[in-house]
């Protein structure tokens, strides 16, 4: 049994049948407003919800991935300290809580919503951040400093541009050989010979009566060349042409790739504030009782 219908049995007294039927009524009020809530967009219902609840960031140099959507880490008038629990899940999976003192520095804060009025069309703030907001026109115009970024080239090259070249180199094979004089060496030949006198014996005149020679005429005798040299002369040595050191080798092309220039240079990201003025600044739309989002 509900706790709604608790006490409303036939014993029930006329009071307490009272009191549950205003009880009852509270609660049908709470469900409707829960409802409400539930159906407010999810992002506006975070922004909502931490204005309720401070939310702190390190103020470090990515903070902004600390904050809510449309919120930015901006530095506190003082240093906020408070209580928080510190706990530790030991191998066993139990868990022991402790209390320690934690401070904060930062805050996260709602970044302005600038806009343009336009009289036509839809309006900018509910098309950009939902329709809780909307368009209104400031007193004065409002100017910001917004950060500006570009990536511009370094001097230092990330990809060069190579071009070819080619040049002829000589190869061990040899085309044309330098022709060099070579000759024998010069030596002595005998020019002339020392001589000497031969005789030989001249012819029989006269025979015996067994027809032996008993007679000779006059020797015949003349002067010839000896092993032995007289006189000697030198003779130049025979020369030829031959092949000496080459004079041409055959050539080949050998191509390399060269660098011709920086093709992409590595880049890096330049900053700069630029001051940018608006007219206009989204706000929030009064709420109305009974306020459904989705209408």
């Amino acid at each position: 049994m509900s706790w709604l219908a608790r006490g409303a049995g036939p014993q029930a007294t006329t009071a307490t049948k009272a009191h549950n039927m205003k009880f009852a009524a509270a609660a049908v009020l709470l469900l409707a407003l829960a409802s409400v809530a539930s159906a407010r967009p999810v992002g506006l219902r975070t922004l909502l919800d931490a204005k309720k609840e401070p939310i702190y960031c390190t103020g470090a140099d990515h903070a902004e991935d600390e904050c809510p959507e449309h919120y930015e880490c901006a530095a506190l008038d003082k240093k906020v300290c408070k209580q928080v629990q510190d706990c530790t899940t030991d191998k066993y999976g139990k868990e022991t809580c402790t209390y320690k003192e934690q401070c904060w520095e930062y805050e996260c804060v709602e970044v302005p919503k600038y806009c343009e009025v336009t009289y036509a069309g839809e309006d900018e703030c509910v098309t950009k951040y939902g329709k809780d907001l909307k368009c209104e026109k400031l007193k004065k115009k409002e100017c910001v400093y917004e950060k500006e970024c570009e990536y511009v080239d370094t001097d230092k090259c990330k990809e060069y541009e190579y071009e070819r070249k080619c040049i002829e180199v000589p190869t061990k094979i040899c085309l044309k050989y330098n022709q060099v004089q070579k000759c024998e060496k010069d030596r002595q030949v005998c020019k002339e010979y020392k001589q000497e006198r031969k005789c030989e014996q001249g012819k029989c005149t006269k025979y015996d009566a067994y027809g032996g020679c008993t007679a000779y005429g006059q020797a015949d005798c003349k002067y010839v060349d000896t092993d032995k040299c007289k006189v000697y002369e030198t003779v130049k040595g025979k020369c030829v042409y031959v092949n000496g050191a080459c004079k041409e080798y055959k050539k080949e092309e050998k191509c390399n790739d060269v660098k011709k220039g920086c093709k992409v240079y590595e880049q890096e990201e330049v900053c700069k504030d630029v001051e940018v003025c608006w007219t206009a600044k989204c706000v929030e739309v009064p709420k109305k009782f009974g306020y459904n989002a989705g209408k």
